[in-house]
């Protein structure tokens, strides 16, 4: 009966109830237990456990315990523990000072040590399931809190032996783990901590398995678990911080689990996201872990921006400790193949590189902090087309201002695109041209810190090869200085900075000095230009010289080529408001046909003296002087005092520009401004003559000046330049601009001048104009064309508005031609002009011709075309009219001739054997923009 009343419910609770207030009473504490279930012998289900310490604070609590295990187990020598099972649980743990808050339970059922030596039963786990779990360590004594708890935990054991310590699991299920260890303040005096270590337990030589368990876990699956490390009660930094690591939504696969010693091994398949922002995308490796190094082989590390493969690892020495100072004190051991790395992502770990926004793709061995790293073997690639190659070590992170970097054996290809990549403001950057460096290559060393270092080596590009080897130093609160040497081959200087006269350059040099700002800098410079491409033309063996200190350069530049010796020396003065600058010089010879300046045979020898001040070409003041100048073509040999340019105010403050020689002289005075003269003059002809002139790129405003130009015996210079011109002598041009009152005058008055065949005298022109009209008048006292036809007294009057020109002609011929009157209007086109007779006549031996309808001739490039252009003289006619050939041609003319008396024409070109008779006929004028031909069917 006893037997059976046992195994009933309402038994076991009343004997739990005797045993719990008897065991309550002996603790000094509560212990109790709401409802028991046992099953003789192999079932025990708890409910309501709870267990209070010294404190009557909350020592165990489970809403619901239940165990199976072998039937009749306590005769046998070992027992499967078939399943434990544990739902609503609570463990605090706790203590102030060196004694636990469950201490008081160790030490009632201590008893002393049995001589027995028969072993107890041995218990082999099967199988675990917990539900709604909360473990609490809080260790004031120490430092220390950790807390664990979880949503279920699903165990699945072939054999967990307590008493040997081993764990052979097939499967562990985790949901929502979560783990806490904090570091808190600790209350255990420094004496009695450093006793206790003295004092410690036996050292096995494990740090975290101090207990020697020997675990093997097939399959671990954890879902959305979370990890916190807290090393202070710090506020967390914003980026990620060793002393607050929190990593939540962990889920991950884990194959293959074993713990021996203090080493653990598995191979995971992870996904997480930690406070700074940094995500584990995914994370398949070869997992290590012991308590020096977290090792990950057999990489593949996908995170934000980035994607890591092959190997990884970080050693330390103490977990909290280092990690909290990670950039310093965690060893990271890399080997990646093909990785890229986004600078984001590192700038989770490194902020100062938060605003970089590069990504790289990374080959290479990597060992170190990120305060002192290596890397062998590096290949780095970035943007389309750069890369970096070579050994690279950098000691001083995350300080870049002060950071050591060796990067040695190296090679660095990069091109414009990357380049704006890296540094937008490159995109403003006009002159140079990095454009047309193309695809840049560089091959040497750099050594130091970005303020103090050396770089040698070389820069092949798309304009050629560039050799440097330079030193540099920028100190904080001193000047910068330098030294180095340059050496360019075969470089296109002239694409290079947008020069189109300048080509290739082969320069040798050295520089060195202090400073870059000019108030401060002081520079020598030395080199040799062994070959330089200008204008077409390869100078040889130019030497220069020079310092450049507080603002003030001397110098010399030597040109000792075989087609020019020119020696110089330089001064310029950059100290005053008005910077001065003073060049002496030698051209012994230039030979200006092979410098490709003259087409022609032309030697230039002379002394150069300048003086000038100013900041720009419109605040130029002073002179230029060109002395002693001998000018030797193939025939003639011209020499010359002084050809002088001179900027200046007269003594009433009047601006003026001078210009004059030995031959002429011209002076440009007024209110002006250099670069404008060319547009203001440009301003006033595009308004007549559009087709002709185009509009000034830019309107040249408040300018008044007048200019005047005269010659003496200015005809030899001239000849050098063209041998057809003569003349020109004792000339006197003079005129006035105004492009506030829009005033345009001009006057001329050229005795004689001739070009060629063609010959004028006694020219005396007068123009006036504004912006919408010019009227020019004059006369000319004697036309000559070759010898045969002469047109004196020629007076003619022109006035010209938007391309059309209302032209007046008079003039004659001795005695045959007389009162020439020829009236048109003039239409300018792009690429010629239509010319449109009004009533016109003249006075051929006698006779009068007149041109009564209005006939008109257009002239234009691959076109000539003639209509109603007929003079009349009695029965006499001449009739111009377009000759169009097969195929569409129209640059022809054809000239009809009805019954003109012959010795009236030939008389203006012919005087002997005099010609007579009445001629019928046509004269074909063909191809006048060709091989021009006359054919005369009469």
């Amino acid at each position: 009966m006893v037997f059976i009343a046992i195994q009933t419910t309402i038994v076991q609770n009343w004997l739990i109830g005797i045993a719990t207030k008897k065991l309550s009473k002996s603790l000094g504490t509560e212990v109790s237990i709401k409802k028991i279930n046992v099953t003789l012998f192999n079932k025990l289900n708890l409910d309501g456990t709870l267990i209070r310490d010294r404190q009557k604070d909350t020592l165990l609590y489970a809403g619901a315990l239940k165990l199976r295990i072998t039937d009749w187990f306590f005769l046998k020598d070992s027992a499967d523990l078939k399943y434990i099972g544990l739902d609503d649980a609570v463990v605090k743990l706790q203590r102030k000072d060196s004694v636990w808050n469950f201490q008081y339970i160790v030490d009632h059922f201590a008893s002393p040590k049995s001589t027995n030596t028969k072993n107890g039963i041995t218990l082999n786990l099967k199988k675990l399931e917990f539900n709604n779990i909360h473990f609490i360590k809080n260790d004031e004594w120490h430092g220390e809190r950790m807390t664990a708890k979880l949503n279920s935990l699903l165990l699945d054991a072939d054999n967990i032996n307590l008493n040997k310590g081993i764990f052979s699991i097939n499967q562990l299920n985790l949901d929502h783990p979560y783990f806490e260890i904090a570091n808190i303040h600790e209350l255990r005096p420094d004496s009695i901590r450093i006793k206790d270590h003295q004092t410690n337990t036996p050292d096995t030589g494990l740090q975290f398995n101090t207990g020697n368990l020997l675990v093997h876990l097939k399959k671990l699956n954890i879902k959305n678990g979370t990890l916190s490390v807290q090393g202070n009660d710090k506020k967390p930094l914003p980026y990620f911080d060793g002393s607050h690591i929190y990593i939540q939504q962990l889920t991950g696969h884990f194959d293959e689990v074993s713990l021996i010693k203090d080493t653990l091994h598995c191979i995971a398949d992870i996904a997480a996201k930690e406070r700074s922002g940094i995500e584990i995308k995914r994370l398949k490796t070869k997992l290590t872990i012991n308590p020096h190094i977290i090792e990950l082989a057999k990489l593949d590390l996908l995170t934000n921006k980035s994607r890591l493969t092959n190997y990884y690892a970080m050693k330390f020495k103490h977990f909290n400790d280092d990690f909290s100072e990670y950039i310093h004190s965690v060893t990271m051991v890399a080997k990646f193949t093909e990785a890229s790395v986004y600078s984001d992502d590192i700038a989770y770990f490194a902020p100062e590189l938060k605003d970089w926004k590069k990504q790289i793709n990374i080959n290479g061995h990597f060992e170190g902090t990120v305060a002192n790293f290596s890397v062998q073997d590096l290949f780095a690639r970035i943007g389309s087309g750069s890369y970096i190659s070579g050994s690279l070590a950098m000691k001083g992170l995350p300080n870049l201002n002060k950071t050591i970097i060796n990067f040695n054996n190296g090679t660095i290809k990069t091109n414009y695109n990357d380049v704006v990549l890296f540094a937008p403001s490159v995109k403003d950057m006009k002159v140079p041209d990095l454009t047309t460096l193309g695809d840049a290559l560089f091959k040497g060393n750099f050594n130091g810190t970005i303020y103090n270092f050396t770089s040698n080596g070389t820069i092949t590009s798309g304009l050629g090869g560039v050799a440097v080897n330079v030193t540099m130093q920028i100190p904080q609160k001193k000047d910068i200085t330098y030294s180095g040497n340059i050496i360019t081959n075969h470089f296109n200087i002239g694409k290079f900075l947008r020069i189109s006269q300048l080509g290739y350059v082969d320069f040798t040099g050295k520089i060195s000095g202090s400073n870059f700002d000019i108030e401060k800098l002081k520079t020598q410079i030395e080199g040799k230009i062994a070959s330089l491409d200008f204008n077409h033309y390869t100078y040889s063996n130019i030497t220069t010289n020079g310092t450049f200190q507080k603002k003030y350069f001397n110098g010399e530049v030597k040109i000792d080529d075989p087609n020019m010796n020119f020696n110089s020396n330089v001064e310029v003065d950059l100290s005053k408001p008005d910077p001065s600058f003073n060049i002496l010089g030698d051209l012994v010879n230039a030979n200006l046909k092979v410098l490709n300046f003259y087409k022609d045979s032309l030697q230039l020898t002379g002394l150069l003296d300048i003086y000038f001040t100013g900041k720009t070409i419109d605040q130029f003041l002073g002179s230029a002087k060109f002395l002693n100048a001998t000018i030797t073509s193939a025939d003639t040999q011209l020499s010359f005092d002084s050809l002088n340019l001179t900027s200046g105010y007269s003594a009433d403050s009047v601006k003026f520009l001078k210009v004059g020689s030995n031959n002429f002289n011209g002076t440009i005075a007024g209110k002006f401004t250099i670069l404008d003269l060319p547009n203001s003059f440009q301003s006033f002809l595009h308004r007549y003559y559009p087709a002709y002139f185009n509009e000034p790129a830019k309107i040249a405003v408040n300018q008044d000046f007048t200019l005047t130009l005269k010659t003496d015996y200015i005809e030899p210079l001239l000849q050098i330049y063209d041998k057809k011109i003569s003349g020109l002598n004792d000339m006197d041009i003079s005129g006035r601009v105004n492009t506030v009152k829009s005033i345009f005058q001009l006057s001329a008055l050229v005795p004689y001048a001739k070009y060629d065949q063609y010959a004028v005298s006694g020219i005396n022109l007068n123009c006036i104009g504004n912006y919408d009209s010019l009227l020019l008048s004059g006369n000319i006292s004697d036309i000559q064309i070759k010898d045969s036809l002469q047109f004196p007294n020629t007076q003619l009057s022109i006035k010209a508005s938007n391309d059309h020109s209302v032209v007046h002609l008079s003039t004659s011929t001795n005695n045959v031609l007389e009162n020439v009157l020829l009236n048109a209007d003039v239409y300018t086109l792009n690429d010629g002009a239509r010319i449109h007779f009004n009533p016109s006549s003249f006075i051929l031996n006698e006779k009068k011709w007149n041109l009564d309808k209005q006939g008109e001739i257009v002239m234009r490039k691959n076109f000539v075309s003639a209509s109603n252009v007929k003079f009349i003289q009695g029965f006499q006619e001449i009739t111009v009219e377009t000759d169009e050939e097969e195929g569409g041609n129209t640059n022809n003319l054809i000239v009809k001739l009805k019954n003109i008396f012959l010795g009236d024409i030939t008389a203006l070109f012919i005087k002997n054997p005099k010609l007579e008779g009445i001629t019928n006929g046509e004269i074909y004028l063909r191809d006048f923009y060709g091989p021009f031909t006359a054919e005369a069917k009469l």
